[in-house]
């Protein structure tokens, strides 16, 4: 039986000595279904075969011998510029003149520079070989431009059109050589024009200044270049000022402008004034009097909305701010520490002070949370606590109620919710607990082993590890009072393989599942152990064509051959879930070992 290779086989560009090809008598001896590509050797035709998805073709055969023929004129239909005669044996390859129309073919002989290939197969002569200009077109080598010519002349053929004072005209001139003329001329119509801008010397009309005064002219007022009053002006004087209501400049005559204009001033009350009528000076009143700005206040008792308090005016003086603008700000935005100290007790008058922080000092004070926190709820002892019974009921849906502080002593050991308590430890309420919301974790259990510990008696003890060498390998370590022990492994002094006992000598711990206890046990014995597990070994006899080798592995292996040699050949393998069987076509005058693997 041949051996079959279920994927592609990759020599890496090595050569395949002595190799053969598959032979059969005929294509159907190869079996059904060929893929392309698949090739053997036919030895009744005696060539190679390959199929190529259809047929079998033989490679190499059927050409002999291939010839170029002469040419001869396509004028038989044949869409291809070359004909063959036979498609075995000698092939003669004949090439195609072009014939016209459709027969395609190659460009026959006899044309020159000024013929051209027609669509009949033969040559001939273009008709026009020479471009000249017409009208209106002037020409230059090979290239050909439009004719105009700036030419003045009156416009007589076309009526000329009139705007903003001037006339234009477009006209062509048809005489015989085409030329296209554009005549553009204009006169100005407009007889009324200013030729200059001068400011106006009228004393109702003073105050324009015009420059320049021809060209790009520009306009504006000049009050500055006009004479200046020498008193004060009079009431019929007239300004020009621009009413914003009707959009538009107005004259307005100085008594009119005056209308409403303060002529006296009095100090009111806070206030003093100093200085002359025409020149006076009003100032706050600071002085030590009754009328000075504070005296003059209205007192009030209470403020009329105390959402809100009342405004100060301040003016800072600092290092910063030496000489602070006055401003405002509410009594409410003062910092008390901004504020000097008291000199005497303070009354609240039953009100609260709120939002303090917790004390720090000694003489800090005290808001009531921090006296609840730390004073109320101190250690409250109720009494004694069955943990076998839950009695007083401290650790089940209908518990009853605990405040903060209350304590108990353990007097029957049990379970605390699922922790175990023993006589003597103490349990501490954290919290106010309602009755029917106790719960593990709002107590703290205060623990009473502290006996040192013993074979028989929990309690306080160390752990540490072994200093003998039969007893090395445990490393143990503290965090937080919680000790780990764990093999340590890499600080054992190493050995080399020289320095090793046999694999008989050398013993490792495992445990046996099946008797769920610990053991010990030579290296030797249990690799032998894992060795049977996953591998099992045979051979074909000499003289034999087969092996087989018994296992619990399954179909599921990896079976591999070697020969007397120790080189690796390749049996027809017959799998079973209990055996593996190797099979070769020819008997070997040496022993072929066959080994067997378990995957997975």
């Amino acid at each position: 039986m041949a051996i079959n290779f279920l994927g592609n086989i990759t020599l890496n560009k090595n050569e395949l000595l002595q190799a053969t090809i598959e032979n059969q008598p005929n294509d159907a001896a190869v079996g059904a279904s060929p893929v392309s590509g698949q090739v053997y050797f036919n030895t009744g035709d005696k060539v190679i075969k390959v199929y190529d998805g259809a047929n079998w073709e033989a490679v190499g055969a059927g050409v002999s011998k291939l010839e170029i023929g002469n040419s001869a004129v396509n004028t038989g239909g044949i869409n291809t510029g070359l004909s063959v005669d036979v498609t075995t044996g000698d092939v003669t390859l004949t090439p195609k003149i072009y014939g016209g129309g459709l027969n395609v073919g190659m460009v026959p002989t006899g044309g020159v520079t000024t013929t051209f290939l027609n669509g009949n197969g033969a040559f001939s002569t273009p008709i026009n070989t020479e471009y000249t200009a017409g009208k209106g077109v002037t020409e230059s080598g090979n290239e050909f431009q439009a004719k105009i010519t700036a030419l003045s002349q009156s416009t007589t053929s076309n009526a000329p059109t009139t705007t903003a004072s001037r006339t234009y005209s477009v006209q062509t001139q048809t005489d015989d050589d085409g030329t296209l003329v554009v005549n553009v001329p204009w006169v100005d119509t407009n007889t009324s024009l200013v030729t200059s801008v001068g400011p106006s010397t009228s004393n109702n009309r003073l105050g324009i200044a015009v420059t320049p005064t021809t060209g790009d002219v520009k306009v504006g007022l000049n009050i500055i270049g006009m004479t200046a009053l020498t008193g004060a002006p009079a009431a019929t004087d007239s300004l020009l000022i621009y009413d914003t209501s009707a959009t538009t400049n107005k004259r307005i005559a100085v008594s009119d402008l005056l209308s409403g204009v303060l002529t006296n001033v009095t100090a009111g009350d806070g206030l003093i004034e100093t200085g002359g009528a025409s020149t006076p000076t009003i100032s706050v009143d600071y002085s030590a009097t009754s009328s000075n700005i504070i005296q003059e206040a209205t007192e009030v008792f209470s403020i009329s909305d105390p959402t809100y308090t009342p405004r100060i005016l301040i003016s800072e003086s600092n290092p910063g701010t030496p000489n602070g603008a006055v401003s405002k700000i509410r009594v409410q935005n003062i910092r008390l520490d901004q504020l000097g100290n008291p000199d005497n007790n303070i009354a609240m008058d039953t009100n609260l002070i709120t939002g303090m922080g917790d004390p720090v000092n000694a003489q800090d004070a005290a808001t009531k949370k921090y006296v609840d926190d730390n004073i109320a709820g101190g250690l409250i002892y109720q009494g004694g606590y069955n943990a076998a019974t839950n009695v007083p009921n401290l650790d089940s849906g209908t518990s009853i109620a605990v405040d903060k502080g209350w304590t108990y002593t353990v007097t029957v050991e049990g379970s605390f919710f699922t922790e175990q308590v023993r006589v003597g430890d103490v349990l501490i309420s954290e919290v106010d607990q309602a009755a029917g919301a106790s719960a593990l974790a709002n107590w703290t259990t205060v623990q009473n082993n502290i006996d040192l510990a013993s074979a028989s008696q929990i309690g306080i003890g160390n752990v540490k590890a072994a200093t003998a060498v039969e007893l090395a390998g445990l490393n143990v370590s503290y965090s937080a009072g919680t000790g780990t022990v764990g093999l340590d492994i890499s600080a054992l002094p190493s050995q080399t393989l020289a320095q090793l006992p046999s694999s008989s000598e050398i013993f490792v711990p495992y445990f046996d599942d099946p008797a769920t206890t610990n053991h010990a046990t030579s290296l030797d014995i249990l690799l032998k152990k894992s060795t049977d597990s996953f591998s099992k070994t045979g051979t074909i006899a000499i003289g034999a064509t087969s092996g087989t080798v018994a296992h619990d592995f399954g179909i599921n292996t990896i079976v591999q051959t070697i020969n007397a040699n120790g080189d690796t050949v390749y049996c027809d393998i017959t799998r079973t879930a209990t055996t593996s069987v190797a099979t070769i076509n020819v008997a070997q005058t040496g022993v072929i070992t066959i080994l067997v693997q378990k995957i997975g």
